[in-house]
């Protein structure tokens, strides 16, 4: 009887210190490009159902459905700035961790991943600021030093049907 009660007391000691482990994914933010992927590619931003690329001259959105019925599907938008330059990335907010990408003619080691960043060199004097809301959208912000320095901004896009803009 006595080594039942041991037992049980041991029994009762290890559940006591074990727990639950509870693993979460850690937040990604912008991935620049130091030669894992295409050189048209900036960056990169991996979202729950989507990965952002940030392109030379344009946005490219790569979406999964949401429902398990469209998780198969692959819907492809992208936003091309017309008349823009040759856009070059500045991440901005570093966060902890670092990447590495191996593939068999090229990698990539310790890249580094941020929170917002900026997209400089598309149009003279426009400054795009890039930044994942809490909810998982991306939020865009053109900002100029002179108000007329926003007026050649135009988009082109490319892959959608139907278009919906909303202002906010």
């Amino acid at each position: 009887m006595r080594s039942r009660f041991l037992l049980f007391l041991l029994f009762a000691a290890w559940t006591s210190w074990a727990q639950t482990a509870v693993i979460e994914r850690p937040a990604v933010g912008f991935i620049p490009n130091q030669g894992q992927w295409p050189t048209e590619v900036l960056a990169q931003l991996p979202t729950e159902h989507a990965r952002i690329w940030i392109l030379e001259t344009g946005i490219r959105f790569s979406l999964r459905g949401t429902d398990e019925g469209d998780s198969s599907d692959l819907f492809v938008l992208t936003e091309h700035f017309v008349g823009a330059g040759q856009g070059e990335f500045h991440g901005d907010g570093p966060l902890p961790g670092r990447f590495s990408y191996h593939f068999p003619e090229h990698h990539a080691q310790q890249v580094p991943h941020y929170a917002r960043g900026t997209i400089q060199g598309l149009y003279p004097g426009v400054i795009l600021h890039i930044e994942q809301t809490l909810d998982g959208y991306l939020k865009t912000t053109w900002t100029a030093d002179q108000p007329a320095q926003l007026m050649p901004l135009r988009s082109h896009f490319e892959g959608a049907e139907s278009q919906e803009l909303s202002r906010s």
